[in-house]
């Protein structure tokens, strides 16, 4: 339960922070990345909504959730056939006719979900303690939600699809990235999301909002890799941050258990044996999170930034270069040397006008040779 509880967190949390991102950082004037953030925003509602919704024990609680939960997702599937749109399709009077009538379908079928009362969860019928193997519904507001769902779901992948044939090489790879995440994530959110709630099976409905972790990270590595949206350095980042997130709750778990259950299970007391094992963890995650920082940051640099370079650690090493080494000549040698194979240059030109310097080569070989300038430069 308790980790089931934390996954949930981590993930509306990670949907939360992608999409304020990308609200706050993109650059781009037309409005896909408010679309953008509202598909977020729909994922982090959801995961929420599931997650209080499967720990209610009252009828008013199980209303309440199951309405959070089935707007979220009622406007996650619009909402991301807006974006889809937007981001990959050119703007025609068709486009723009289908964003106009999507948004309107939007508010009439979350108006109508709010308000209606029991819109699909049949909470009178309930009784305490819940079986969430037989949840009882309405199932005529069940399928219209199901039917709106699913025709917006395909709408999405059509119109991806649609991207990806009629794009160039670069638009296609940040359309297939995006689509592959979104597919993959979509085929357990279809089974215990849509199918098994229609049987009134309620009891792995947590298992959707995990899935669309994929979905996530699909787009984070569209946005860094391929650049589809101008916010590639704070995600990258932030991806760095939230798998040193997820290692540290993994750690906490872990441990938690293991001293509740190995250490203190005869020892001590119900609240000194709690406020001992925080305490112990806190140290051993305050002792971890330099270290798993660090791993995590290379990590996601050898992912986003393979051929490229770092450009405090750049200036810092001709810095010491330029500090430790007086012979001119050695001085071209080792700079030439340095910027060649940081840059992955295959050859380069590095020549001083006083002293008549040259040095040119590649990676692998860089020479100096005498020759007469007009002034100092860099070819690459």
């Amino acid at each position: 339960m308790m980790i089931r509880a934390l996954v949930l967190g981590l993930v509306a949390l990670m949907a939360l922070i992608l999409g304020v991102l990308v609200l706050k950082k993109s650059k781009h004037r037309h409005d896909a990345k408010y679309w953008f953030f509202l598909v977020c925003l729909c994922l982090a509602v959801w995961s929420a909504g599931l997650e209080v919704f499967s720990l209610a024990d009252k009828e008013v609680t199980l209303d309440t959730a199951s309405r959070w939960f089935y707007v979220a997702s009622a406007v996650f599937c619009p909402a991301l056939a807006i974006f889809t749109t937007k981001s990959f399709l050119p703007s025609t009077k068709s486009t723009k006719s289908f964003i106009c009538a999507s948004s309107i379908l939007i508010t009439i079928f979350s108006l109508y979900i709010i308000l209606v009362p029991e819109f699909i969860i049949n909470t009178s019928e309930i009784v305490t303690p819940v079986d969430f193997s037989r949840i009882p519904i309405h199932a005529v507001n069940y399928v219209i939600f199901a039917t709106f769902f699913s025709v917006f779901f395909l709408i999405s992948m059509c119109f991806g699809y649609i991207a990806w044939r009629k794009s160039d090489p670069v638009r296609r790879k940040q359309v297939a990235i995006y689509m592959i995440g979104l597919l993959i994530c979509s085929i357990p959110g279809f089974v215990v999301d849509l199918f098994l709630p229609a049987l009134g099976d309620y009891r792995y409905i947590w298992i959707g909002p995990i899935a669309t972790i994929i979905f996530l990270f699909a787009i984070m590595y569209s946005i860094v890799r391929y650049r589809l949206m101008d916010v590639k350095m704070a995600v990258a980042r932030s991806v760095s941050y939230m798998l040193l997130l997820i290692a540290l709750a993994v750690v906490y778990v872990i441990s938690a258990y293991v001293i509740s259950i190995l250490v203190f299970q005869r020892s001590l007391t119900v609240d000194s044996h709690v406020n001992l094992m925080n305490m112990i963890l806190a140290m051993i995650l305050a002792v971890m999170y330099q270290p798993v920082k660090k791993i995590f940051d290379k990590f996601t640099d050898r992912v986003f930034y393979y051929g490229e370079y770092d450009a405090d650690t750049f200036t810092r090493e001709i810095s010491k270069i330029l500090t430790y080494t007086a012979d001119l000549q050695l001085l071209t040698r080792r700079v030439g040397n340095y910027i060649a194979t940081s840059l992955a240059a295959e050859s380069g030109v590095l020549y001083s006008r006083k002293r008549n310097i040259w040095s040119s080569g590649s990676a692998t070989n860089i020479c100096c040779r005498g020759r007469r300038s007009q002034d100092y430069g860099l070819l690459l």
